[in-house]
């Protein structure tokens, strides 16, 4: 062990792995009591109930968004097999996350309004 490493003191990592394992607790249990009382409880419900859309369809969303950045900066055509992101400094990564989340929602909304219209035709 390295001099003044605290890694010999069995006892120190012991009582930080109990501490952090308590907090960690607390801080679960505080959230979901908050988000229990609050809004963003139907939001999370409905990212839940389309999770295997977004797995699904992020890729696609993603594939999209690296054609669209490779042709617009001119890149060669070798950077679209780029996987599964071209570029994501500074505010592309927002767009990542916006689109890989958005795209999919906005294909699963369109296939459940296509389903209720189908029902009432029927």
């Amino acid at each position: 062990n390295l001099p003044g490493s605290l890694s010999c003191c069995e006892l120190y990592k012991t009582a930080i792995s109990i501490i952090t394992a308590l907090l960690g607790i607390i801080l679960l249990l505080q959230s979901s009591r908050f988000i229990h009382v609050s809004k963003i409880r139907a939001g999370l419900s409905y990212l839940g109930r389309n999770t295997m859309c977004i797995l699904i369809w992020h890729f696609f969303a993603f594939k999209i968004l690296v054609i669209a950045q490779v042709l617009s900066y001119g890149a060669e055509t070798d950077y679209i097999l780029a996987h599964p992101c071209y570029d994501v400094s500074s505010w592309h990564s927002l767009v990542y996350f916006a689109v890989g989340i958005g795209f999919p929602l906005l294909i699963s909304f369109w296939k459940e309004s296509l389903t209720k219209k189908m029902a009432k035709a029927r």
